[in-house]
């Protein structure tokens, strides 16, 4: 049953963030290579923010780097182009 669960709970990230897959970073690949060079821009881009959401893009970079750690590149990738989005960077 538990991994009943925990199948369903990654389905429905997967369905939940279909929508991200559009992400202005799409050049990157979907591995442990492109995870490293968005969160390098994202760092930058969030240390450069004054905005009032910068917390919100530091909380967006912390599940990309869980995704990426975990093998999911594509829900990271993701996450990482959300903070980037809320860090203010330009696309």
């Amino acid at each position: 049953m538990k991994y009943v669960k925990h199948a369903a709970f990654i389905a429905a990230l997967c369905v939940a963030t279909a929508p991200m897959a559009a992400y202005a970073y799409a050049a990157e690949p979907e591995n442990v290579t492109g995870c490293l060079h968005t969160a390098k821009q994202v760092a930058a881009a969030i240390e450069a923010a004054q905005q009032p959401n910068a917390e919100a893009a530091r909380h967006e970079q912390g599940l990309g780097r869980d995704f990426c750690t975990n093998g999911f590149f594509h829900l990271g990738l993701a996450h990482y182009a959300k903070a980037l989005e809320l860090a203010g960077a330009k696309s």
